[in-house]
């Protein structure tokens, strides 16, 4: 009996880690977003896409399963996506006033 509970445990356990995908900070999630979608409007390769994707995300230190399920997690919660898209264009007019997209 003391077996088939450790090992009910340990699978439960096992469960619950895999689906605790960090989320990632909100800051950083902007920034992620809108130079990713500067890159797919700037680059006409989607292999170069990828490429630059790859360099963003290490840029800020964050997984690509991270920023998937963050972004998932956003486009769930009607408010989360709104406030997030709100200060994804807040970031984009920075970078517009800055000169560095035009």
């Amino acid at each position: 009996m003391k077996l088939f509970l450790l090992c009910a445990f340990l699978i439960f356990f096992a469960l619950l880690s895999c689906n605790d995908e960090e989320i990632v900070d909100q800051e950083i999630m902007v920034k992620i977003y809108v130079e990713t979608m500067i890159a797919r409007d700037t680059l006409t390769d989607n292999s170069n896409f990828e490429k630059e994707k790859e360099k963003i995300l290490n840029r800020y230190n964050v997984s690509d399963s991270s920023y998937a399920n963050t972004l998932r997690n956003y486009k769930e919660n009607k408010e989360l996506w709104d406030e997030f898209f709100k200060e994804s264009f807040e970031y984009l007019d920075t970078l517009r006033k800055r000169n560095d997209i035009k």
